[in-house]
Order: C-alpha cells, then sequence, then structure tokens
C-alpha cells in the first residue's frame, strides 16, 4: 500500500506539468521567428508591483481544498469530452464566487464590439473563460471560433481597444492574470496552476503559500478602485510573441525570483 501512495506523489509530481516546452511559449510565425531564442530571464533584482489583498494563510489552504474537490468530482476522462459551459459551472464559477466575483455581468459586448464571457464595470476587469482542455492552459493557444488568431490576441485585444484595466484568463485549471503597465506599456502576467496547488496542499497536508498568492493576486478585492497595497513580484521569463509580448511570472514557483535561465 505504501508503495502504490509513493507511486502515486512521484506520478503527481512528474506529469503535474508535463507539457512541452512549446506548449508555455507565446507562438511567433515561423516567417519572423528567425532562430530560437534563448530564455529570457528577468534580473534577480527586478520586479513589478501587483495590487493584492491580504489573505489568511489557512482560509487560502481551504481555498484549495475546495478546488481539490470540485476537480476530483469530475470523470477522469473529463478533458476529452467537456464543453465551456461544464467548466464554468463545475470549475470556474464557483472559484469566482469564493474570490469575490459575484454577481457579474455575463456575456457582455465591449465597445469594439467584442463579447467577453463576463466583465467587473467597478473593477474594469474582464474575464475570459475556455473550456477545461490542456490546449487552453496557454494563451497561445489557437482560437478558431474568435476572430483572433490566439486566445492571447483574444485577450490582449481586450485591453488595448477597451475600457479594460486587467484581463483574468482561465481554463479551470490555469489561471491567467495580465495587464499593461500603465508607464511602460509593456504587458505583464501572473499565472497559477490552480490543479497543481490544490493537489500538492492537499497531499502535504498543510498550507500553501501558492494558494494564498493565488488569493491574494486573484481576489476581486486586488481590482478595486483606488487600493493602495501592492506586494512586489519578480516578473520572472521573457514569452516573445509577434503580438503581444510580456513577462510572465509563473506563481506555483513563489513571487521571487526562480527562473532558470
Amino acid at each position: 500500500m505504501l508503495g502504490r501512495i509513493v507511486e502515486f506523489i512521484r506520478n503527481l509530481v512528474a506529469g503535474a506539468d508535463s507539457a512541452s516546452p512549446e506548449e508555455y511559449t507565446a507562438v511567433v510565425p515561423a516567417s519572423v521567428a528567425g532562430p530560437e531564442p534563448a530564455l529570457r530571464v528577468a534580473p534577480r533584482s527586478a520586479f513589478r508591483e501587483w495590487s493584492a489583498i491580504t489573505y489568511d494563510l489557512e482560509q487560502a489552504t481551504l481555498l484549495g481544498r475546495a478546488a481539490y474537490e470540485r476537480f476530483h468530482a469530475l470523470p477522469r476522462n473529463y478533458q476529452e469530452h467537456i464543453n465551456e459551459a461544464t467548466t464554468r459551472t463545475n470549475l470556474v464559477d464557483p472559484m469566482l464566487a469564493q474570490l469575490g466575483w459575484s454577481p457579474l455581468n455575463c456575456e457582455v459586448v465591449l465597445p469594439s464590439g467584442g463579447r467577453v464571457d463576463a466583465y467587473d464595470n467597478e473593477r474594469q476587469t474582464a474575464i475570459e473563460i475556455k473550456r477545461a482542455q490542456p490546449k487552453y492552459d496557454d494563451i497561445a493557444a489557437l482560437n478558431p471560433t474568435q476572430p483572433y488568431k490566439t486566445v492571447g490576441q483574444q485577450v490582449i485585444g481586450y485591453l488595448d481597444n477597451d475600457n479594460v484595466k486587467s484581463v483574468i484568463y482561465t481554463n479551470g485549471r490555469m489561471w491567467w492574470r495580465i495587464e499593461r503597465d500603465d508607464v511602460t506599456s509593456q504587458l505583464y502576467a501572473l499565472r497559477v496552476d490552480l490543479r497543481l496547488a490544490s493537489d500538492m496542499a492537499v497531499i502535504r497536508r498543510g498550507p500553501s503559500e501558492v494558494l494564498q498568492h493565488f488569493a491574494m493576486f486573484f481576489h476581486s478585492g486586488a481590482f478595486n478602485p483606488g487600493v493602495n497595497f501592492a506586494v512586489p513580484v519578480h516578473p520572472g521569463r521573457w514569452l516573445p510573441s509577434e503580438h503581444s509580448p510580456m513577462w510572465l511570472k509563473d506563481l506555483n514557483k513563489g513571487i521571487g525570483w526562480s527562473e532558470t535561465p
């Protein structure tokens, strides 16, 4: 029995982020890509301040426990058949409610004509949701049903063409917070693998700083106008793209320098 438990943990850790590096890099068309660039990581001393709220560590762990139960209540092969509506009902909407995003205006038509899954007028935040399939873990995913080539072009389009200051993008498992800096116009993103974080919290049976950071940065209170609490976060690594290059910080690795050049 002990051997099976050890094997399960090893497989979970090894397979939790088994996607190839290409799946976590924004798409650059071959015609303009040229030689593949080396991974670019921000200097250790670099940081960007993100608006946040304080969030109790134990409460964040309970939030992760609820996420764990929702993931594991789905059929084992749910990723092969799940649609966007089921993703929202079973994974995304309950988490948004726990994070204070309720009520929300749904299926909102923005000034540019684009339609976003949910929009908070007071916080000027758009929320875009895709089905809980691995191909939508990354914003480089192709987006055939929209007038945008990729999910990244879609969500960045909200920032650039509408009255939107922040975008939350999620497929239930991966949660992205994307913003354009007011001074430099540079794009920055925070990303959390919520399924991995909640699974690891349950296995370790202890508080999870990853879940605490998730709640701090993704709770609706972090987006309130005039919020005066900010947390410095390392910018992470550079994602090159023809349309939406950005700095991406993987919060599963912490908020400080943790990248491998």
